[in-house]
């Protein structure tokens, strides 16, 4: 993942996933493979699917991960409102502009 092949990353790990559906290491990398390709709901659904096949020892890195994507997941949502926001403002204000005239 190092050299930002996220994708590559990401099928490699759900191969793993397929071989060994236990191997905590393997969910942690395809989280974080979706996690960095910004497909913050892909890495919380993988994430959250770990906490019920991985054992329990291992679980508490999951919940932060879960916590760290679902924080970026609301930036990411608030960004989109937000420049949906902007958008419709524009518009409303050619609109305007245009009746002024």
């Amino acid at each position: 993942m190092f050299l930002k092949q996220y994708k590559e990353a990401a099928d490699d790990a759900r191969r793993s996933i397929a071989l060994q559906p236990t191997f905590a290491r393997a969910y942690a990398r395809l989280g974080q493979a979706l996690h960095f390709s910004k497909d913050y709901e892909g890495a919380i659904a993988i994430y959250e699917e770990a906490l019920t096949n991985v054992e329990a020892s291992e679980c508490e890195i999951f919940n932060t991960y879960t916590a760290e994507a679902t924080k970026e997941l609301e930036k990411q949502q608030l960004s989109t409102t937000s420049n949906l926001v902007k958008a419709l403002s524009f518009r409303n204000f050619l609109k305007t502009s245009k009746k002024i005239k």
